[in-house]
């Protein structure tokens, strides 16, 4: 995980984009340790008969800065192919970068957004703004109880808020696909501009 921090800052070394993501960077390395939490406190973990299902039919609307930090994994680990597949829309109408056939089966997993990082993985609000989580229909009584009142543990929408209060966070969320190629243009385009006044 610290390589692909690495690699993007160096990435985005001496540009404005330094700080933006940096903190993105910060912010999800705390939902995963909170996930992390829960779910070891809770038992809670995804099915071995999941295989990815929720990113069969399920495209994110992701901000900006999530799709900075996407367009910035993709350039520095050279998944260039991927960007053809953003252009492309899914044979399951799901996310264009899942890959069923793939051991791996999300190439951008340690840049993923927010949402595929707490779905399964965090509990939501209920009406009145207690954390609740419910299983996911893949998992068992016997594996995972009907429902999770955790207490202590922060909710999707707590994270939500400050994902959309991070700094340099500012746009309307947008589809993953037109997001990330949009934020990966702008991100070649600030690195050639950087490296051509450095010659």
């Amino acid at each position: 995980m610290n390589e692909y921090r690495d690699k993007i800052t160096r990435l985005v070394k001496g540009t404005s984009e330094e700080a933006a993501l940096s903190s993105i960077m910060e912010f999800y390395s705390e939902a995963d340790r909170s996930c992390a939490d829960f779910t070891d406190s809770c038992g809670v973990h995804c099915s071995s008969r999941c295989g990815g299902v929720c990113c069969e039919r399920f495209i994110p609307d992701i901000t900006p800065l999530e799709a900075r930090l996407i367009a910035a994994f993709i350039i520095t680990n050279n998944k260039t192919f991927l960007a053809e597949r953003l252009g492309q829309p899914s044979e399951t109408g799901g996310c264009p970068l899942w890959m069923r056939a793939e051991e791996h089966q999300c190439p951008i997993y340690p840049a993923r957004p927010l949402i595929c990082r707490l779905f399964g993985a965090c509990p939501s609000s209920d009406k009145s703004g207690r954390p609740e989580f419910r299983r996911c229909r893949f998992n068992s009584e016997e594996t995972m109880p009907e429902h999770i009142y955790p207490e202590g543990f922060k909710t999707m929408s707590d994270f939500g808020i400050v994902l959309e209060n991070l700094p340099e966070n500012e746009g309307v969320p947008e589809p993953l696909p037109d997001a990330v190629l949009k934020e990966m243009n702008k991100l070649l385009l600030l690195m050639s501009l950087r490296d051509g006044g450095a010659q």
